[in-house]
């Protein structure tokens, strides 16, 4: 019995051993909290104005320019990207 839990630990040791140094994962950076803040679209007027419905294009697009600027520098936060500008 005393030789199975030695030829047990020694095959275990063996084992381990064959392995090299673990590989070391890349930090990242924790991400800034108004990049991860969620992209809001605003609704739409309720009125039949034509001022109205110009504001509010404007907004939706503003918001969505706003959106795609916080993407872009969340994708270039993170170390190693094979994005380039």
């Amino acid at each position: 019995m005393r030789r199975l839990c030695l030829l047990i630990a020694s095959l275990m040791l063996s084992a381990c051993a064959g392995y090299g140094t673990p590989t070391t994962l890349p930090v990242v950076p924790p991400l800034d909290s108004e990049l991860a803040r969620d992209c809001v679209v605003p609704d739409a007027p309720e009125s039949d104005d034509y001022d109205a419905w110009q504001a509010a294009h404007q907004a939706v697009l503003a918001e969505l320019a706003d959106c795609a600027l916080r993407h872009r520098k969340t994708v270039h936060a993170w170390p190693n990207n094979s994005t380039s500008e």
